[in-house]
């Protein structure tokens, strides 16, 4: 009854709310989004004529935006140069296993791996691919994983893969669903439940939960310590949270009431630098708090598949059934100058003062490599969100990605993006 109180309070929260900006495209529930929400930002439309676009997905080394669509078993490539054109096909659906080419067949989740390949969850071959990223028609796919104890899987959906190299995927049934009559078909179901499984970077699958009726995005926590899964399911649109070390499942965020008001369900979500959670859902995607929060909304309508950032986190791309589209934010990550021709180095990233115990007058960045800790320049402490909340530089260690030099004891970043949290202790 509680929890039922609060989500009504939440909604009359948003039904009332009054943004100063009149901004039809952007709803501020709570002003702690302020610093990563433009909310006189608009929704931008750039890609249409789509049937089932899904797999949003930012290549950095190309500056294109890639995403698949599941019923033309195609994927494409956007960029603002070169507008939108087809990359790889078929992208989900060869003949593999059986199942139902005319339906939802195509590739749907994707991410890249640790050496820049693909990694695909394919509807119609009903398993998980390696492919080179690169144009082509015809596609080498290399099969990761492709049955649960000798069955095979209904149809992997989508994907994340934490900073060991271990795969967590969701496999609902939605490769069995006929478009023409809006129905599924279990002919060719082998496994009797929707799975959430692990694939280590070993090549061991273990199953994390089969209690989630329809089991859709997923997405790791920042200190890869949990999963966030979204249930489809119009019954129970819900985000559930599991716990790794024991793949404990609770209640994250329910949906019940907003699914009364608005149109949208629980489809693909990501987790933003500060912690945050996009999820879509009614109206399309909303802005959850990593205790569970609804902190906002941007106003779709409903309707939307999944979303993703690009690698400075300047913009929230998102795709639809019929339209790919993005929303500019507040930039956290900096990107001044990358250059593919220089590595990517991996490093910790906190407050130099607090933290790494370089001497100064007040707190400043400072990044620590293989033991030896330097202070930074080209973004500062507070481009990054509040340095004094919990997971903030002054009290916790961040991973990060960086490019640039060290230059007299201080290292000059041309390319920083902030990652996962370093466990205390």
């Amino acid at each position: 009854m509680k929890f039922t109180i609060k989500l009504l309070l939440i909604f009359s929260i948003i039904t009332s709310c009054d943004n100063s900006s009149k901004n039809p495209d952007i709803t501020i529930v709570d002003k702690s989004i302020d610093s990563i929400i433009d909310s006189e930002a608009k929704i931008e439309i750039l890609v249409d004529s789509l049937l089932v676009s899904e797999g949003p997905l930012w290549d950095m080394l190309n500056n294109s935006l890639i995403f698949t669509d599941v019923a033309q078993n195609k994927i494409f490539k956007w960029n603002s140069e070169d507008g939108v054109n087809e990359y790889i096909k078929p992208s989900g659906y060869t003949g593999y296993s059986p199942a139902f080419k005319d339906g939802l067949s195509g590739a749907n989740g994707a991410a890249f791996d640790g050496t820049g390949n693909l990694i695909l969850c394919q509807h119609g071959d009903r398993r998980l691919v390696a492919v080179k990223n690169e144009k082509t028609e015809n596609p080498n796919f290399i099969t990761l994983v492709d049955n649960y104890e000798g069955k095979k899987f209904n149809s992997p959906n989508d994907l994340a893969i934490n900073s060991s190299g271990d795969i967590y995927f969701t496999d609902p049934p939605y490769g069995f669903f006929n478009l023409a009559t809006q129905t599924f078909n279990n002919k060719y179901k082998e496994l009797d439940f929707n799975g959430v499984y692990k694939l280590n970077n070993k090549g061991e699958l273990s199953l994390i939960s089969k209690e989630v009726s329809i089991p859709n995005g997923i997405a790791l926590s920042l200190d890869e310590k949990y999963i966030y899964v979204n249930n489809s399911d119009g019954e129970s649109p819900v985000i559930m949270k599991f716990d790794l070390s024991n793949n404990s499942g609770e209640l994250f965020f329910d949906g019940t009431e907003l699914s009364k008001i608005y149109e949208g369900g629980f489809d693909g979500l990501k987790v933003h630098s500060s912690g945050n959670i996009f999820s879509t859902g009614p109206n399309g995607i909303l802005i959850i708090s990593p205790s569970g929060k609804l902190l906002g909304t941007i106003n779709f309508g409903g309707g939307v598949t999944n979303c993703n950032f690009d690698s400075n986190e300047e913009y929230l791309y998102v795709t639809a059934f019929s339209y790919v589209a993005r929303i500019k934010l507040k930039t956290v990550n900096k990107q001044f100058a990358f250059d593919q021709n220089k590595p990517i180095i991996e490093i910790e990233a906190s407050c130099g003062l607090c933290m790494f115990n370089i001497e100064g007058d007040e707190c400043f960045l400072a990044i620590r490599h293989e033991g030896k800790s330097f202070p930074i320049d080209g973004t500062g402490i507070d481009d990054h969100g509040d340095a004094h909340s919990n997971n903030g530089f002054c009290n916790a260690i961040r991973k990060a990605e960086v490019q640039g030099e060290l230059v007299n004891g201080i290292y000059l970043v041309n390319y920083f993006k902030l990652s996962g949290i370093i466990p205390k202790g």
